[in-house]
Order: structure tokens, then C-alpha cells, then sequence
């Protein structure tokens, strides 16, 4: 692991301790040597950790070649992904996140940046500046949700075919009663299933996945309001405007424009 990819470890370890959750460690034993450390072997240490792990787990890997090699592992014991095991990437470089059968997410870095303030840096000390006593932290520009992350954990068998269901049908005028059929369940056992397993009603975890959907619409393309409120099973525009007010308190316009200046402003906010 390189020394970024130990530093970003490390704040990961730390965050997710600091809510609850536990941490396990998956780099390959630093016993091996360079011969042992081929991508066979690897492969096969990779697939035991995984199916000895209790699921639905999820692995943040520290690039984008280190997430193939998971998603390999687990389609290699019929794990399933994201349902049993989510893998996001880093870096979200296109020949990693296209070579696998399930779409690698990935956290997105704005390299352009990066390179301007290494050349500003450079200069700098080649004007007789000192180096910087500390690393220079960037921030992501964001994270590229794919197929490999595209769930919300359960725990149990029908929730996690519900959340299943809804992921591959949210777009389309589907409630409640709709999922619980799906799932083979009445609407009230389904309900008390829900909330059981995931502290919420079925309702909720709908309006959820597609209000993210939308946000991720308004962000990433050109799409008018009234286009991503359809894609997104909002119906139209105005429903999907009362559900932004509701969740986030802004319109879905003013979301769009606060995190494109957002992403805008980082070039400026990151100069030296």
C-alpha cells in the first residue's frame, strides 16, 4: 500500500470506529515475499477472508485495482454485489471501473487540480520556499456511484429482495403494495419487516433511494428538473420539488446550482 493509501486507511479506520462499526484489516500478510504476492494467490486469500466475513459487509479499497480484485474474489464464490458484499474503489480511474462485470464505484479526484498545486508547490520550493512541514490534504471531488455499491444493507432475506426490487424498479409508478407483493408478503408483516431490520417503514426506504437517484441525476448530467423527477419515479416536477423541501429543505434547482459552485469553487479554495 502506498503511503496515500495508508493515510487515507488509517482517517477511514478511524471515522467508521468513531460511529460503531468494526474494521478489518484485508491486506495480504507482509510476509510474503514479491514471488508470493501474485494475483493467483492473492485471489485465493482474498476469497476465504471474504466468505469467512459475516454479510452484508462493506470494503473500501484504496484504489481502483485493489476493488476489481475484490468484486474478482467474490464473483469467484458466488458472492453477491452489492447485496452481500458493496466495494467502492478509489480514484475512479476508467480502465479499473470498466474492466468488471458489476460497475466499480469509486471516490472521484479531481487530478487536475492536484497537478496544479504540485506545480505550484514545485515552483515554490524551487524559488527557495521550504517544503510544506505537514501533507497537503485534498478532498474528493465526490464518489461515482455504480453497480458495486447500488444497496442499502439488510439483514434479512425478504428486506434485502425488497431493497432488491426497488433498485431495479424505482423509476417506474411503484408503492409500497407493490414491493410487498413482489416480495410475497402482505402489506403489514412486510411494514413490521422493514422497520425491524432497517428502523424505518417501507415508504421511507422508497423515498430514499429516490430521492438519491435524483440528486445523483441533478448533479452528474444536464437533465431538466422535470426529466429527472420522471427517470426518477417522482412523476413530476412538483412532487419531486415538495420531497427536495421536505428532505433538504431546497428546491432541486437550488440544490444543482449549490453543488455545481460547490465543485466550482475547490480550484480556488485548494490554490496555494
Amino acid at each position: 500500500m502506498t503511503h496515500a493509501g495508508s493515510l487515507r486507511f488509517r482517517a477511514f479506520k478511524r471515522h467508521v470506529e468513531r460511529v460503531g462499526h468494526k474494521v478489518i484489516d484485508l491486506v495480504p500478510p507482509s510476509s510474503w515475499s514479491d514471488e508470493e504476492n501474485s494475483w493467483l494467490r492473492r485471489q485465493h486469500w482474498l476469497s476465504q477472508r471474504l466468505v469467512d466475513l459475516q454479510q452484508p459487509v462493506a470494503v473500501f479499497a484504496h484504489d481502483d485495482s485493489s476493488g476489481v480484485e475484490v468484486i474478482e474474489a467474490c464473483q469467484s464464490e458466488s458472492i453477491a454485489i452489492p447485496d452481500g458484499v458493496a466495494v467502492l474503489g478509489m480514484l475512479d480511474i476508467a480502465m479499473f471501473r470498466e474492466s468488471t462485470t458489476v460497475p466499480l464505484s469509486s471516490i472521484v479526484v479531481d487530478f487536475d487540480t492536484h497537478t496544479r498545486i504540485a506545480c505550484d508547490l514545485l515552483a515554490l520550493m524551487m524559488a527557495g520556499e521550504p517544503p510544506p512541514k505537514e501533507p497537503i490534504l485534498l478532498p474528493p471531488t465526490g464518489i461515482a456511484v455504480r453497480e458495486s455499491t447500488d444497496t442499502i444493507a439488510a439483514h434479512t432475506p425478504v428486506v434485502a429482495n425488497a431493497i432488491r426490487f426497488i433498485l431495479d424498479h424505482f423509476s417506474e409508478p411503484i408503492g409500497v403494495p407493490d414491493v410487498a407483493r413482489a416480495v410475497g408478503m402482505s402489506q403489514t408483516p412486510f411494514y413490521r419487516a422493514c422497520h425491524a431490520d432497517l428502523g424505518c417503514p417501507p415508504g421511507s426506504v422508497l423515498s430514499r433511494i429516490r430521492l438519491e437517484k435524483a440528486k445523483s441525476m441533478l448533479i452528474e448530467s444536464d437533465e431538466t428538473v422535470h426529466n429527472v423527477a420522471a427517470a426518477c419515479g417522482f412523476g413530476d416536477r412538483i412532487n419531486l420539488h415538495r420531497q427536495f423541501k421536505k428532505q433538504l429543505g431546497i428546491s432541486p434547482a437550488a440544490y444543482r446550482k449549490a453543488e455545481q459552485a460547490k465543485r466550482g469553487k475547490r480550484g480556488v479554495a485548494w490554490g496555494l
